[in-house]
């Protein structure tokens, strides 16, 4: 795992959007992207913030420059959510997904300030690469919230109870017309 701007031992990472990342908060989305990344199975995860500044990444790129893939994705989530405001369909945590030929790329947002790109094979099912990277964003947003003295306490994790009880709401949700 590597970060464009890794936050030193016991130092805040400072984001161009206005927020810090303290160690604490940041060793648990190291822990979460892992987990993700495990689950999923992803082969490529970079969290940047809504600038497109990227704070960390997980598995391989390749040749792409990260700078630019921070800026795409971040312009790309920018597009669509103004899409989504415009014909009222904006809603808190937007997916984007993309099918290609041999993989399947998602921007979610993880927070009002963060943004995840994920990239998955095709052969990954993508309602099961949905439902993980909603649950991470919602984890990761929770983190970002939560004083770091106090984000060793919180329930994170994508465990099967939890990823249970988020496809019963999704079903809930089909049936109730929400």
């Amino acid at each position: 795992m590597s970060a464009a701007s890794h936050p030193e031992k016991n130092q805040n990472l400072n984001l161009r959007v206005g927020i810090s990342i303290f160690p604490s908060q940041y060793s648990a989305i190291q822990d979460l992207i892992s987990e993700l990344k495990e689950r999923c199975p992803a082969q490529f995860i970079l969290l940047a913030d809504s600038s497109g500044l990227s704070v960390l990444t997980h598995g391989s790129h390749g040749n792409t420059d990260l700078t630019v893939l921070g800026s795409l994705v971040a312009a790309d989530m920018a597009a669509s959510r103004e899409i989504a405001r415009a014909t009222g369909q904006y809603k808190s945590y937007q997916l984007i997904m993309r099918e290609g030929e041999k993989t399947s790329n998602f921007i979610a947002e993880a927070g009002e300030h963060l943004l995840l790109f994920v990239q998955v094979s095709f052969e990954t099912p993508i309602g099961w690469a949905r439902l993980l990277i909603r649950e991470t964003c919602q984890q990761i947003a929770k983190i970002i919230t939560t004083e770091p003295d106090l984000v060793d306490q919180l329930d994170l994790g994508l465990d099967d109870e939890k990823l249970n009880d988020a496809v019963g709401d999704a079903l809930g949700s089909l049936w109730s017309g929400s």
